[in-house]
């Protein structure tokens, strides 16, 4: 893998992104979901209230390989 610092619109494709955010670590990829979670019910909190939004029944189970 190259790595470097550019500046391109070619460099910000879904699937670089998507690369890039399959490299983090579990726990980081976790935290960044809660907070792309929390902007997007501060920016719009009735989103919560949407038809289709179903509370889960069953808790989360978070895996970690060591």
């Amino acid at each position: 893998m190259n790595y470097g610092i550019g500046h391109g619109w070619e460099e910000e494709t879904i699937e670089k992104k998507a690369e890039w955010f399959s490299q983090l670590p579990v726990k980081e990829r976790i935290r960044i979901f809660n907070e792309v979670t929390e902007l997007a019910l501060t920016l719009n909190p009735s989103i919560a209230d949407y038809k289709d939004a179903e509370q889960i029944k069953t808790g989360i189970q978070i895996l970690e390989r060591k």
